[in-house]
């Protein structure tokens, strides 16, 4: 139940607060819940509604970097000592 209030409230902040805002909630969902894919749709949004070309030349690019990042935030959140079970 925490999760979906969590998720929803994320998707709410994406359409109302400024982009950081969802960015930090998303990152913060990752380290607290296991498999936070949620954050992966934001990153999909992010694209869609802020893209204006810059560093990532396209879709794909921007597509690989999230999942990279999201595989490599949970095996790093694997070592902390506040995640450990």
């Amino acid at each position: 139940m925490q999760r979906l209030i969590f998720s929803s409230v994320l998707f709410l902040t994406f359409f109302i607060f400024p982009w950081w805002i969802p960015a930090i909630l998303s990152l913060a969902g990752i380290f607290i819940y296991v498999d936070f894919y949620e954050a992966l749709a934001i990153g999909v949004m992010f694209f869609a509604v802020y893209f204006s070309g810059g560093l990532f030349l396209s879709a794909f690019y921007y597509s690989a970097f999230l999942i990279v990042l999201f595989i490599g935030l949970n095996y790093i959140k694997k070592f902390m000592i506040f995640y450990q079970k």
